[in-house]
């Protein structure tokens, strides 16, 4: 539970699962600043054990020489040449495709070109295109890409820049990547930037109203997350929604009663590390294209009676809760169940017996976690 554990606690748990004797690749993501690493439980970079590897990915050069990876260790990959480049997009497009009409071989060039040579990119907007057969389908690609990329131009590398392989022995590594690739794959997911309700993505830096109706009605999949959003709207219309994660919000109390009561093709419902949040609506029981359900790290209490009518779910995520009952009768009725966890926590304390016999029930089951106090 690292919301709740001082920092000096963190460092001592990491500290005490890399000095294991069993080898590791330890991986430092999108790192903007030089750190103390045993400030953070993590032995110097000369000193890492047992033929360990180690990779840090950065924009900043500098960086990798403050946190100890030498400069002979490093080599830069340039971005592909404008004919290899070519021929990887024209592979992720298809000939089909290109064939498909004589203007789409020209309007393909200018597209791959808005890529600069970075292989992911071009992976990324071949593949979003390979179904694409009219050249009015690529003129808009073309537009909405530019304008996507006028966008974000202020950064401070841009989009697509080189990327640079700093890699050696032992902690050996330090990758030159942009976190906005994440960016260019949610304009993909987004028809092309044309459907840009499609995917709403918030979090939560200062006070944030969530209660945007438009937002809920038109959006396939929405990820909240952050200190400050406290409410949810009372009964949205969700009638597109496929995946909703309201993750992190550490002051979100409760969920209203008829929140989900118009949800009919939800199948991802991620509630984890809501470290306030104590209850779940029975209305949950109505989501019955329900596949997933992660708790974790919540502290939800009673689990609502009509869940075992979720007769789709497949994976139940209840890790780290200390406080959950779940009467007996209740997992049983969850029989397409592969994947339960209740690790770390000290549920079901009164119905263990049961619920162990109902998980035994369970055919389909084949990755169980758990752990009793």
């Amino acid at each position: 539970m690292w919301q709740n554990r001082e920092e000096h606690e963190r460092a001592e748990e990491i500290s005490k699962i890399l000095s294991k004797k069993r080898r590791f690749v330890l991986l430092l993501d999108d790192v903007w600043e030089g750190s103390d690493l045993i400030k953070i439980g993590v032995p110097p970079l000369r000193e890492i054990p047992n033929g360990s590897k180690a990779i840090i990915t950065t924009r900043f050069e500098d960086l990798c020489l403050r946190m100890g990876v030498p400069c002979h260790k490093q080599f830069r990959v340039e971005v592909l040449a404008r004919e290899q480049a070519l021929t990887l997009f024209h592979e992720k497009v298809g000939r089909e495709i290109l064939n498909s009409h004589t203007d789409i071989p020209q309007l393909s060039e200018i597209l791959a070109d808005r890529c600069k040579g970075l292989p992911l990119a071009l992976v990324i907007v071949g593949q979003a295109m390979a179904t694409k057969k009219s050249p009015e389908a690529w003129d808009q690609a073309i537009k909405e890409l530019d304008k996507f990329l006028a966008e974000i131009e202020d950064t401070e590398d841009g989009l697509f820049h080189v990327l640079k392989l700093k890699k050696g022995d032992g902690f050996n590594g330090c990758i030159r990547m942009h976190d906005v690739i994440h960016d260019m794959a949610r304009w993909i997911a987004q028809d092309c930037g044309q459907n840009m309700n499609k995917i709403w993505v918030c979090e939560s830096h200062g006070p944030v109203e969530c209660e945007r109706v438009t937002k809920w009605e038109e959006a396939e999949r929405i990820s909240l997350w952050g200190r400050n959003i406290v409410k949810l709207p009372e009964s949205p219309t969700c009638s597109n929604l496929r995946t909703l994660l309201v993750r992190e919000c550490i002051q979100l109390k409760t969920l209203p009663g008829e929140f989900f009561q118009s949800m009919p093709l939800l199948r991802v419902l991620d509630l984890s590390a809501s470290i306030c949040l104590y209850t779940l609506p029975d209305g949950v029981k109505t989501l019955i294209n329900l596949e997933y359900i992660n708790l974790s790290m919540t502290k939800i209490r009673e689990w609502p009676t009509g869940i075992s009518q979720l007769k789709k779910l497949r994976c139940l995520l209840l890790d780290g809760l200390f406080a959950l009952i779940i009467d007996p009768d209740l997992i049983s009725g969850l029989s397409s169940l592969q994947v339960f966890s209740m690790y770390d926590g000290d549920a079901l304390s009164v119905h263990r017996t049961y619920l162990l016999e109902e998980l035994k029930s369970i055919k389909p089951l084949d990755d169980l976690s758990l752990s009793f106090h």
